[in-house]
């Protein structure tokens, strides 16, 4: 995989899955060296989105800058919803999210992965 890598440079992994084998192999990713994980909290892409956005795109440009690959995952915890319209709706405001943060990433990033069910 590695001669698809652009000139060396880090890339950037974009996790949007929460369901435990996902974790599991997040959780490994995160120990090994060269990555960094940016957590994304879920609960304030609705409320404080631009401000969010902004923290995440930040923290991958400063990996970026010091050529580590973030991860950039979203929080962990299965967030409840009164239907099954609202939890889609939900998942869609993510799903908007996360295509942000990826159309922000630096233009010269080395790799991308996606990982998840909405991503």
């Amino acid at each position: 995989m590695r001669e698809y890598v652009r000139d060396g440079r880090a890339g950037a992994v974009i996790v949007g899955s929460h369901v435990k084998k996902t974790t599991q192999q997040l959780n490994q990713l995160l120990q090994q060296p060269g990555i960094k994980g940016i957590e994304i909290d879920v609960t304030k892409i609705t409320s404080q989105r631009a401000e969010l956005l902004a923290e995440i795109i930040s923290a991958a440009e400063d990996c970026h800058e010091k050529k580590i690959t973030p991860v950039i995952y979203t929080s962990r915890t299965e967030m409840q919803f009164d239907d099954q319209q609202t939890r889609f709706a939900f998942g869609e405001r993510v799903s908007l999210f996360l295509m942000d943060v990826v159309r922000n990433l630096p233009v010269n990033t080395g790799f991308l992965i996606s990982k998840g069910g909405i991503t």
